[in-house]
């Protein structure tokens, strides 16, 4: 046997090894969520994950990373969507700023008396029709998983609609949530569900709804003195992947992760209930946290407040979706009985009566007018068109730049003749532009860097004096600045002064001062305005883009998370 022979043979059983390893490789699925391992969700993805291994043989493997270990819940779904995590388990209320408005169905107050109501939504027909408004976001659904009825907690007493009033509740981000909390008379205050319990040891909010295994398992009863199981509404999560990882799959591989989901849900929904009834004795064993018991008069109450007065105060603005109708219980209760968003309505009592589901989702959308439309989107669309545009000048005149400098006969000579001094003033003109009218989008939707620790400790009334200050000092400073802007931007006009490369006229250059800051000065006012009407800040969500909701067509809490 030659040595050539030996080598070529050598070297053919090598490759042969190596691709058996590459073929062997399991799939990932990063299985990402938020909350602890010993709540329903938690010990629910780690039963998906032994039956994913073990049903396909170890041709998956199921990384489960719990407590927001990878992404935030304001980041994950991004993360999902670039396909830099392949399956999470968030709160149906992610899906309303995502565009599928239909999914805040759920949070509408009081509108399932038990889990088999909403079991009747989730595991029929409704349930399937919902998941489909994902598919156009590159995302499947494959499951709906309990956790729990919320209840309300604070560091007072909540009996009473009165005992809400002038409380800041962490709210998801779902615009019915904030317009129930609002119907209460609390403030909402949306915030990352990683972040609240250092929100509620600090004060920056007051108070928060949730399940009792969310309550127990994140330590918020060493932060709240009082617990009021009121059940005003539900936490449900939806298990869902990347579309094209998903589509992706081998179709044996498909099937056993489905056979898998099907028992870990089974298995999650089984034990939702013990879970949050072996929380609760958990808080009342800590001494910590007061659990109170409504009666039915008080729970009623509650349930007026949240229900018909939140429909009612709301119903004026304009409803979005016609196709989705709910059915309300007569007169003498308020509680929302099912809804047959599509197709099978829940089981209700005989007499009812109809109100349009989206009239209660549009509660929650703000009711401006066109003309304050229009000027946001061309505030969003001009910050959006000058960041485009300064990037591509930079990469090519990067590129240019590089290039140029490669010996290449011809390219080298007609790139030398390409004359791109201009593209560093033009770009340094275009962010200054950009940071004086962004300046103003972020006082409008609370991007912005603030100091407020203190202010927050104070009481409501003294807190509420020194933000309306602020914000009218911040009117009156760039009112002023604008003016100075506007005064020199009339002078510099009637001279003959261009700029060094582009030789534009300055007072285009200039004109940003005046624009940028009668607008930020305008947003300062509305701002005020809003905050004296309904004691509430503007906050930035990560999971909303102001603006574009209004122009999709599809489009954490509620009073218990």
């Amino acid at each position: 046997m030659s040595f050539r022979f030996c080598v070529a043979l050598g070297a053919a059983a090598l490759l042969a090894l190596a691709g058996t390893a590459v073929a062997q490789q399991p799939i990932v699925i990063k299985f990402s969520h938020v909350v602890a391992l010993d709540t329903p969700k938690g010990k629910g993805a780690e039963y998906f994950k032994k039956l994913a291994e073990e049903r396909t043989k170890g041709r998956v493997k199921v990384e489960v990373y719990p407590n927001s270990q990878l992404y935030k819940d304001g980041e994950e779904m991004e993360a999902l969507q670039l396909g830099s995590v392949q399956m999470l388990a968030p709160s149906v209320a992610k899906f309303g700023p995502l565009g599928a408005r239909e999914f805040e169905v759920f949070d509408l107050p009081y509108i399932f008396d038990s889990f088999a109501e909403l079991h009747k939504v989730t595991e029929g027909p409704v349930g399937k029709q919902l998941f489909q408004k994902l598919e156009s976001k590159g995302i499947t659904g494959l499951a709906y998983w309990d956790n729990g009825f919320k209840d309300f907690s604070a560091n007072k007493a909540l009996k009473a609609p009165a005992d809400v009033k002038g409380l800041k509740m962490r709210i998801q981000s779902s615009n019915v949530l904030e317009a129930e909390i609002r119907a209460l008379g609390g403030i909402p205050q949306k915030m990352a569900f990683s972040e609240v319990y250092q929100g509620l040891q600090t004060g920056v909010v007051d108070g928060t709804e949730n399940p009792p295994s969310n309550f127990y398992t994140q330590k918020m009863h060493e932060v709240q003195k009082y617990l009021t199981m009121t059940d005003h509404g539900v936490i449900e999560y939806a298990v869902i992947v990347n579309k094209k990882f998903w589509d992706g799959l081998p179709a044996d591989v498909r099937s056993a992760l489905e056979s898998a989901m099907k028992d870990a849900t089974k298995y999650a929904n089984d034990i939702a209930k013990k879970e949050n009834d072996d929380a609760l004795e958990g808080v009342k064993k800590s001494g910590k946290t007061q659990i109170i018991t409504l009666t039915a008069d008080e729970k009623g109450s509650l349930e007026k407040s949240a229900g018909r007065r939140f429909i009612a105060s709301r119903k004026a603005a304009s409803a979005r979706t016609s196709s989705s109708r709910c059915t309300k219980k007569p007169a003498s209760s308020p509680r929302l009985h099912g809804c047959g968003m599509i197709a099978t309505p829940l089981p209700a009592p005989a007499p009812a009566v109809a109100f349009s589901c989206s009239d209660a989702l549009a509660a929650a959308r703000s009711g401006r007018s066109g003309m304050l439309k229009f000027l946001d989107h061309l505030e969003e669309w001009l910050i959006a068109f000058l960041i485009a545009a300064a990037t591509i000048i930079v990469f090519i005149a990067v590129v240019h730049r590089y290039a140029a400098g490669l010996p290449i006969p011809v390219l080298q000579d007609w790139l030398l003749a390409i004359n791109l001094s201009w593209a560093q003033e033009l770009c340094i003109y275009m962010f200054i532009w950009m940071a004086k009218f962004g300046a103003a989008y972020g006082v409008r939707t609370g991007i912005h860097v603030g100091v407020d620790v203190l202010i927050n400790r104070l009481p409501d009334s003294l807190r509420r004096k020194y933000v309306l200050f602020g914000l009218l000092s911040g009117a009156l400073f760039t009112i002023i600045v604008g003016s100075l802007g506007a005064n020199y931007v009339w002078a510099i006009g009637h001279t003959d002064q261009v700029s060094a490369d582009l030789e534009l006229p300055l007072w285009i250059v200039y004109l940003c001062i005046p624009l940028g800051s009668y607008l930020m000065c305008f947003r300062f006012l509305q701002v005020a305005w809003s905050f004296y009407k309904t004691g509430e800040l503007p906050h930035h969500d990560h999971g909303h883009v102001e603006g574009i909701e209004d122009v999709d067509a599809d489009q954490p809490h509620s009073l218990r998370h």
